[in-house]
């Protein structure tokens, strides 16, 4: 958070960053300090907010200087409380603030406070006593609005130039009908959500980048719902295994080769797959293009059979690969065998092998 905080600072000054950035990690960085949930008021708020007040001083205090600041830590009003704290102790005080006071300042607001004694020395310097926040929230943000949004995605991740179509849900809680429209990407066409009803409207677009699908809805020109949803965009990669059922086949045998094809990503995309096999001089025998549409993570089998020439002995490559357009995005590599002729030769024996004669031996070549 600290080296975030740092970027933020010197991107400001250096035209990357905006000054929301600033005060979005300032507010992170005072909620961190005492991370637990923090009273919330408007902007225009009075309310009573307890504060508490611990002496760490050797001596008893007699008063308390309350002072309010802002999120940037400026002082808006201080005022003086008369409690009794003994030296290690703690005591609670009330302080009634009127928001309207003072100018809007959204974020965490602080209420420090510095103790004195009895004779109005200083016994111990300024300390923190308290925060609340002030938001001014968006009327889309109104749990008690009558229309309710969200986004159903296809999915999370996506490759680049893939059409997507998300299904933005609108639902009417309230007595009345609405008529409003969803704008970008969405278009503009206006639509009836009636009482007790959700309605989807599907929404189809090309995914170019990461960055969340964001729509909003609008009635009578005045924006009433706001819903998302992430898109994080992948490069497809493809682990493709080619291999054959023997390693070995005759010439102008069938061969059978089958070939694996694994999602690596957890993006679902459309690929060409292209079989070839060489034979031992380099000659393309045989070739083959396969497209299919592979589901994230899945595995998919492609089997196939081409047959063999009745000439050229020797290794054979299968090569297959995996396209999505012009751009490869995984290759495999696999070998057979179709060895040369061989010859076995047998010997036919005579039976007993007898003394002082001719024993003639037979061999057969097959």
């Amino acid at each position: 958070m600290i080296a975030a905080t740092i970027y933020a600072d010197w991107a400001r000054w250096n035209w990357q960053a905006s000054n929301d950035t600033r005060i979005l990690l300032r507010d992170l960085i005072a909620w961190a300090v005492d991370a637990r949930e923090l009273p919330e008021y408007g902007p225009d708020a009075t309310f009573t907010l307890p504060v508490t007040l611990t002496n760490t001083a050797a001596t008893d205090a007699a008063a308390a200087r309350l002072s309010i600041l802002t999120p940037d830590k400026t002082v808006v009003t201080t005022t003086v409380v008369n409690v009794n704290i003994p030296s290690g102790a703690e005591a609670v005080t009330d302080l009634t603030i009127r928001l309207s006071d003072y100018p809007t300042h959204l974020g965490i607001w602080w209420v420090d406070y510095t103790l004195f004694d009895a004779n109005e020395t200083l016994i111990q310097r300024e300390a923190a006593g308290a925060r609340f926040v002030v938001s001014d929230p968006s009327p889309v943000a109104d749990p008690d609005r009558d229309l309710k949004m969200w986004v159903e995605a296809p999915g999370y991740y996506f490759v680049r130039g893939m059409e997507a179509t998300f299904r933005v849900q609108v639902r009417n809680d309230g007595a009345t009908a609405h008529t409003v429209s969803l704008h970008y990407p969405c278009g503009a066409t206006a639509f009836t959500v009636n009482p007790g009803v959700t309605t989807t409207v599907p929404c189809t677009r090309t995914i170019w980048g990461s960055g969340p699908f964001d729509t909003q809805l609008y009635e009578a020109g005045v924006l009433v719902g706001r819903a998302s949803a992430p898109v994080v965009v992948v490069a497809p990669a493809v682990e493709v295994t080619p291999a054959s059922e023997k390693p070995r086949y005759r010439a102008g045998e069938t061969a059978l080769v089958t070939t694996t094809l694994r999602n690596l990503q957890q993006a679902t995309f459309d690929l060409r797959n292209v079989l070839r096999i060489r034979d031992p001089a380099g000659t393309l025998v045989y070739s083959a293009t396969f497209t299919a549409t592979l589901p994230a993570g899945a595995t998919r089998h492609i089997t196939r059979t081409p047959t063999l020439p009745s000439t050229l002995w020797g290794l054979y490559e299968i090569r297959a690969e995996a396209f999505r357009g012009s751009a490869a995005v995984g290759v495999g590599v696999s070998y057979f065998e179709m060895p040369g002729p061989r010859f076995v030769i047998t010997a036919t024996r005579p039976g007993p092998y007898l003394p002082g004669i001719t024993n003639t031996v037979t061999f057969s070549v097959t």
